[in-house]
C-alpha cells in the first residue's frame, strides 16, 4: 500500500512538472518595442535682457512665458519649435518664435514597452534627461523711452532682430505623461535687426512642466 501510494504520488508529480515546462516552453517571450516620445512644453522664465547696440542699457524681465513642441529624430537628437515672450508686466519688450535643435546625453526620447502572454504591457524611461541645445531666434522688441523726450534718441524704440543662442536643461520624469523641466538660455550671438541702435542679448532661467506623447 505505502509502496502504491509513492507510486501515485511520483505520477503526480511528474505530471505536474510536465505541464509546468510545457507551459514555460510554450509562452511566447515579452515582445520589445521602442517608440519616440515627442513632447509640449510650458515654461515661465526670468532674466536679465542688455541692449549691446549703439543705444546701451539693460533690464530684467520677471514675467515671461514659452510654449513649445520638442520632436525626437531618434533617441538622442530633437528639433522644436517655440513661441515666447518675455514680459516686465508693463510691457512686452520681446517676443517671438524660436528654431532649435537638442541633444539629449542619455537618450530620453524614447519610451520602451513591453506586452506579455496574457496583454499585461510594461513601460520603461529614462528618469533624468539633461541636454545641451541651439537655439535660432527672430524676436520683435520694445525698449522703452522716456515719455518726455523731445528727440528720437529718448523715446520709445521698436523693430525685429535675431539671436543664436546655445541652452542647458533637464527633464526630470514625473509619470508616463509629465515630466519637471528646466532650462538655462543665453545668447551667443546677437545680431542687429530693424534699428541699429538696438542689439539685444540676454540670459533667461526657465522652470515649467512637460507633456509626454
Amino acid at each position: 500500500m505505502a509502496q502504491l501510494t509513492r507510486s501515485w504520488f511520483g505520477l503526480v508529480l511528474a505530471g505536474t512538472l510536465s505541464l509546468d515546462t510545457f507551459a514555460a516552453e510554450s509562452l511566447p517571450p515579452l515582445v520589445p518595442n521602442t517608440s519616440l516620445a515627442p513632447k509640449l512644453f510650458v515654461r515661465f522664465s526670468s532674466g536679465l535682457i542688455s541692449n549691446v547696440g549703439t543705444t546701451k542699457g539693460s533690464g530684467f524681465s520677471y514675467g515671461g512665458g514659452n510654449i513649445g513642441f520638442v520632436y525626437f529624430i531618434n533617441g538622442y537628437i530633437a528639433l522644436g519649435l517655440g513661441y515666447k515672450a518675455e514680459s516686465n508686466f508693463t510691457s512686452v519688450p520681446l517676443q517671438g518664435i524660436d528654431i532649435f535643435e537638442r541633444i539629449y546625453f542619455l537618450g530620453g526620447g524614447t519610451v520602451a514597452s513591453a506586452v506579455d502572454s496574457a496583454g499585461a504591457r510594461s513601460e520603461s524611461h529614462k528618469t533624468w534627461n539633461p541636454y545641451l541645445g541651439l537655439e535660432y531666434s527672430n524676436r520683435s522688441f520694445y525698449v522703452e523711452g522716456d515719455p518726455t523726450a523731445t528727440t528720437a534718441e529718448g523715446r520709445a524704440v521698436s523693430g525685429k532682430l535675431s539671436a543664436l543662442n546655445l541652452s542647458a536643461g533637464l527633464d526630470y520624469r514625473l509619470s508616463r505623461h509629465w515630466e519637471f523641466t528646466t532650462e538655462l538660455n543665453s545668447t551667443l550671438l546677437a545680431f542687429a535687426g530693424s534699428d541699429p541702435r538696438v542689439k539685444i542679448r540676454w540670459i533667461f532661467l526657465s522652470l515649467g512642466g512637460n507633456y509626454v506623447f
